[in-house]
């Protein structure tokens, strides 16, 4: 049978820790394991509830595995929230033997991580200062969005960061040159070659903007600018005019706002801004790598 356990970002630190092979303990204050039938209700608390937990580090995280048949039929099926959802509730003593009998998969995984929820408020200040923003801060529409992992054909989720239309052109062309199939007005799951080859490149680009940030005042000085092509399309080039990035020329874009070269000469770069987008973007880069392997790229 196939269950579904919401936890905390603990919970969840200590599962992986086993190799997604079991759940641990029970933490202080919890007495009963409560697995779901329901991928919904599972879903529904640790996006509800975990994210609103100080013990959860206002992360809350859904778990997918299959237990025995025969090992979970001695426990009653209990029915909640007006005959909606349907839960078990395992006893603490009992923890032990309920993780003998989750089925193990291939490469002996066990548990498996299918969705994760944060807090908006919390993600809303770890980017402060720079030109992501969370779900909680977005008005209208025009936005780009970063969802860490699968896609699943979800838009607009809590857990992804954006950028504004106006503000994408900072990294787009990094992105038009990196993803084959890189288009700013639809989605596409970035796989782990690709994204290893981003944190490559953004690696390169934060580093470049430390060395030269005394010397970069305008956007014009870090070699981005547009040329409209005869077709009207925008042609987007990046020349190496202060060591940023010498390896992007002759890349094209559609629909993508750039600041032509007079607005750019005008307009004063926030390079600390900068500096922190393009360093929370690479950790972030990192951190989906590491935790899924992939993430998606939504466009407007």
């Amino acid at each position: 049978m196939k269950l579904y356990k919401p936890v905390g970002q603990k919970e969840y630190e200590l599962i992986k820790q086993s190799g997604f092979k079991e759940f641990p303990q029970m933490l202080e204050m919890q007495s009963i394991f409560y697995p779901a039938l329901f991928k919904e209700y599972a879903r529904k608390i640790a996006k509800e509830w975990n994210t609103k937990d100080e013990l959860s580090g206002y992360i809350g995280h859904v778990m997918e595995f299959e237990i025995d048949d025969k090992f979970i039929a001695k426990y009653e099926m209990h029915i909640i929230e007006d005959n909606t959802y349907q839960i078990y509730r395992i006893p603490v003593e009992d923890l032990n033997v309920f993780n003998k009998s989750i089925v193990k998969k291939k490469h002996g995984l066990a548990i498996y991580a299918i969705d994760k929820f944060f807090s908006e408020y919390l993600l809303k200040e770890e980017l402060k200062n720079t030109f992501f923003l969370s779900k909680v801060q977005l008005k209208g529409s025009c936005y780009h969005e970063f969802k860490p992992g699968h896609w699943g054909r979800e838009h607009w989720s809590e857990e992804s960061i954006y950028l504004r239309d106006d503000d994408i052109f900072i990294f787009a062309l990094i992105f038009a040159k990196t993803l084959k199939k890189y288009d700013p007005y639809f989605g596409q799951e970035v796989n782990d070659v690709e994204t290893s080859k981003l944190i490559n490149i953004f690696t390169k680009f934060y580093e470049s903007l430390i060395k030269s940030n005394n010397v970069i005042k305008t956007y014009q000085d870090i070699g981005i600018y547009e040329m409209i092509s005869d077709d009207k399309l925008e042609k987007l080039m990046l020349i190496d005019c202060k060591n940023i990035i010498d390896e992007y020329n002759d890349v094209i874009v559609h629909g993508i706002y750039m600041p032509n070269e007079l607005e750019k000469q005008l307009l004063e770069i926030d390079i600390e801004k900068l500096l922190k987008t393009t360093k929370y973007f690479l950790d972030w880069l990192q951190k989906s790598f590491t935790e899924y392997g992939c993430f998606t790229l939504l466009g407007i």
